[in-house]
């Protein structure tokens, strides 16, 4: 009977270190930090080093970026992002054709009756000619 009551404390320490050591995963998580996949993989390392655990749980909590801090230091600061180059989809063949401009209803009209073509998205700069 004492022996099995020393395991299930046992069980129980070990499941409350577990659930504690990935206290700041969790943190991140459900307050939907910008960089929580980041501290997710760093605190599996956090098993190793209670220090690291202590700068996880920080970067958790209050690991936003603070304006305020920024602006008292620098005067106008700005904000440089950077987005990844728009790209067509491979799926999607692009054409251009040049046309005149009384014949283009005649030359989508051709387009669209090709055999080949079996969806088509057109751009057209005036709500009026989408009507037409």
């Amino acid at each position: 009977m004492a022996v099995s009551t020393g395991v299930q404390v046992l069980g129980s320490i070990f499941v409350f270190l577990v659930v504690f050591n990935f206290l700041p995963a969790g943190i991140a998580w459900l307050s939907r930090h910008p960089e929580r996949r980041q501290i997710t993989l760093l605190n599996l390392l956090s098993l190793f080093s209670f220090a690291l655990w202590l700068a996880l749980l920080a970067w958790a909590v209050g690991g936003r970026r603070d304006d305020s801090a920024i602006n008292r230091f620098m005067t106008d600061p700005r904000l440089i992002e950077v987005a990844r180059p728009a790209s067509t989809n491979t799926s999607i063949t692009q054409w251009v054709v040049e046309v005149s401009p009384r014949g283009k209803r005649e030359a989508l009209r051709g387009l669209l009756r090709d055999p080949e073509v079996r969806n088509a998205i057109v751009f057209c700069n005036r709500k009026r000619d989408i009507k037409e």
